[in-house]
């Protein structure tokens, strides 16, 4: 390094050092607070602020953070104008010329300024009759707070009261208190608390005496007076006096009355007059008495008494027996007498006209009044109790004279009479179909009318041991079973008697009973067994089956048919029950053939019957002699004359055995063997028994066994069903 580099760094040395080592600026009023009003307006000096510098350089003083309300001047700390009510942080430095710094805080509190009420005097009057909106009173009030705001209002009234508040009036700068518009001051005065209130809610408080200056009363000018008017002459809207009165308050006065006897025919007008509302001719009331009355909104005043006297009264006639009461029954005969109407003319040579009316209206149309006699009687309208729709009827009857009227009541009950029900029909009907007890028919629907709503009605027939019949609803059944088949009728005509425990009414009820498919075809016999041969030609008849049904019409009717079977398809069967040969049975001959098969009788109705008919075809020969099959069989050529023959030799041969036991046992022996003999010679003869009709047969064939050879046909039993049980032919007695 150089000399010059070396000298040039010692003196930046020194001075650096000569820099660390200078004093920082001190403020020595702050941190700290301040307290002033806020009466402020202008800009104001509040506080100056101080500082020291151990080395005496100059100092600079600033304000870190700008305020709406104060400044900084040098070193005074200034209000710039009103300043609200509050606590306010200003921060402020100061620098030397070094560059030292130091700051502090300085809290100025704003303390409010509260209102006061200035009036010297809180009274004010209010007029009772006043109608328009009137201000009382102007609240006097200051406030030195510069930037503050005052509300005034009516805290509370004494007594209670509604009519009074404040408004600020902006022609005078204050607050004023008001009456509103048609207050109600009902009270002598009313104590009225003001408070008025700044935005720091410090407030003051004033009581305001209104007194209330009542209204004058309206008075008289002409008061009492005696009018008399004429009771022919004076019509109707006649002004028959005038009332006047004055009041010094009030432009508009208001008039009423009231009368003695009430209800008397006049009326007064708001202008005084008193007018006429109704005729007084032939009324009897010579003197009436009206109280007047005057109102002005606040005071009413009266009453004034005006009289007025009718001249010319003529007296109205009084009805004798009325008010009173009087009965009719429903149904009474026209004209009948219900009640005399007894009255009293005090004037004489009137004549009397008298007339009714009845509530409700309609009932009027039951009743007659004459009107020269005054009887009331019924008219030529039947009363009926129960469309009348009441128990009890007010009959008013009026009486005139021709000039004056009377009305009075008679209160007229209608009493009810039991009326025999009706059936709206004189004839119904019903049907059903023949059945067992019990069985139901259509119900014929009875209408029945009664005016006597409240009767419980039943119903019941004369033919009970036929139908028996509900006897509320009219349902209808059968009593005991009814059979058509067997000749009963179907058509059954019957008395029907409705009653309401007292009265009846009958009406006629045919029924008819419907004729049912209720029986099944039935065979007499069930089983048939014919014999033919088999060169017999189609169409030959065989047979015959017949088979009834108890039905009788339609249903009755029968129709015949075979089963399906292959023996049935070689025979047709007539709707006679003749049952013929179809189809040949020429090659059922060889070796002989039994055909078995089941005969349908089916009547209209569906309903099907069954029989079983064998046929024997028994073999035959090509001989040219003609034979006939028409025999019995024979004994051996029945297997159950078989069955029991074997069953008979079987069971004495063991008691023939038991019989030798015996025998030798006892010393019989030979009466037992004698026994035995004759009991197996019996056995031996037993294929040559047969009936009587067999012996004929064969002594005539012995001539002719030469030619012809006769080979009974097989005993191959075939068995037709019929229905639950089974059918053997070969236990049958030959019936062709």
């Amino acid at each position: 390094m150089s000399i010059d580099g070396t000298f040039l760094l010692l003196i930046w040395t020194n001075s650096f050092i000569g820099f660390s080592n200078a004093a920082v600026p001190v403020f020595s009023n702050l941190d700290n607070t301040h307290t002033i009003a806020d009466t402020f307006s202008v800009t104001t000096s509040i506080y100056a602020l101080t500082a020291t510098d151990a080395d005496g350089d100059a100092l600079t003083y600033s304000m870190t953070v700008s305020s709406a309300y104060f400044d900084l001047s040098g070193q005074d700390v200034r209000a710039t104008g009103a300043v609200p009510a509050d606590a306010y942080a200003l921060t402020f430095r100061v620098i030397d010329t070094s560059g030292g710094i130091a700051t502090g805080t300085l809290t100025v509190t704003v303390t409010n300024s509260a209102p006061t009420l200035t009036n010297t005097v809180w009274t004010a009057s209010a007029a009772e009759s006043e109608t328009d909106e009137t201000q009382l009173f102007l609240i006097e009030y200051t406030d030195a707070s510069a930037a503050d705001y005052v509300d005034c209002v009516v805290q509370s009234s004494t007594p209670i009261s509604s009519d009074f508040f404040v408004r600020y009036d902006s022609v005078n700068s204050k607050y004023a208190v008001y009456a509103q518009q048609n207050p109600t001051l009902t009270a002598a005065s009313y104590s009225l608390v003001i408070v008025c209130t700044d935005l720091s809610s410090a407030s003051d408080t004033g009581t305001l005496i209104v007194t209330v200056v009542q209204n004058a009363a309206p008075v008289f000018q002409n008061p009492g007076g005696t009018v008399t008017i004429a009771s022919s002459s004076t019509s109707i809207g006649t002004t028959v006096h005038t009332v006047t009165a004055t009041d010094t308050d009030s432009q508009q006065l208001f008039y009423n009355m009231t009368t003695n006897p009430g209800g008397a025919p006049f009326q007064i007008q708001h202008s005084g007059d008193i007018l006429l509302t109704q005729s007084i001719l032939g009324l009897t009331i010579a003197t009436y008495t009206l109280h007047v009355f005057v109102y002005d909104g606040y005071n009413l005043v009266g009453p004034d008494t005006v009289t007025i006297s009718v001249s010319g009264i003529n007296n109205a006639p009084t009805i004798d027996n009325l008010p009173g009461t009087a009965s009719v029954a429903e149904n009474t005969a026209a004209a009948t007498s219900i009640f005399q109407v007894s009255t009293t003319e005090p004037d004489a040579g009137q004549t009397l006209t008298y007339t009714a009316f009845s509530t409700p209206g309609s009932v009027m149309s039951y009743l007659s009044l004459n009107s020269a006699t005054g009887l009331l009687s019924t008219s030529s309208t039947n009363i009926n109790f129960e469309t009348v729709g009441v128990t009890t009827v007010t009959v008013s009857v009026i009486v005139s004279d021709g000039t004056a009227t009377v009305t009075s009541d008679l209160a007229l009950t209608i009493t009810d009479v039991n009326e025999a029900p009706s059936f709206q029909k004189s004839q119904y009907t019903s049907s059903g179909s023949e059945g067992l007890a019990g069985s139901s028919f259509s119900n014929p629907n009875f209408v029945i009318n009664d005016e006597d709503t409240s009767d419980s009605l039943t119903t019941s027939i004369d033919c009970a041991s036929t139908f028996t019949m509900n006897p509320t609803s009219g349902a209808l059944t059968l009593t005991a079973p009814y059979d058509v088949d067997t000749g009963s009728g179907t058509t059954v005509t019957c008395t029907v008697t409705v009653t309401d425990s007292l009265l009846t009414d009958t009406s006629t009820l045919t029924v008819t009973i419907n004729n049912i498919n209720d029986n099944t075809p039935t065979f007499n016999p069930s089983v048939y067994t014919w014999y033919t041969d088999s060169t017999s030609t189609i169409g030959t008849s065989v047979g015959t089956v017949t088979a009834t049904d108890g039905d009788i019409g339609d249903f009755g009717t029968i129709s015949y048919s075979l089963d399906n079977s292959a023996d049935a398809a070689y025979l047709g069967v007539t709707n006679q029950g003749v049952v013929y040969v179809k189809s040949s049975i020429e090659s059922l001959g060889t070796g002989g053939s039994t055909l078995a098969f089941i005969v349908t009788a089916t009547d209209t109705g569906s309903l099907a019957g069954n029989a079983a008919v064998q046929i024997i075809i028994p073999a035959t020969t090509t001989t040219s002699t003609t034979t006939t099959t028409d025999r019995h069989m024979s004994f051996d050529e029945s297997a159950s004359n078989v069955a029991w023959l074997t069953t008979f030799c079987g069971v004495g041969l063991l008691l023939a055995g038991l019989l030798v036991f015996m025998a030798y046992k006892n010393g019989f022996f030979t009466w037992i063997v004698d026994a035995l003999d004759r009991m197996c010679e019996l056995c031996r003869r037993k294929k040559s028994w047969d009936l009587p009709e067999e012996e004929e047969y064969e002594e005539e064939s012995e001539e002719e066994e030469e030619e012809y050879a006769y080979t009974p046909p097989p005993r191959q039993q075939q068995v037709a069903t019929i229905g639950e049980y089974g059918w053997n032919p070969w236990k049958q007695d030959n019936a062709y």
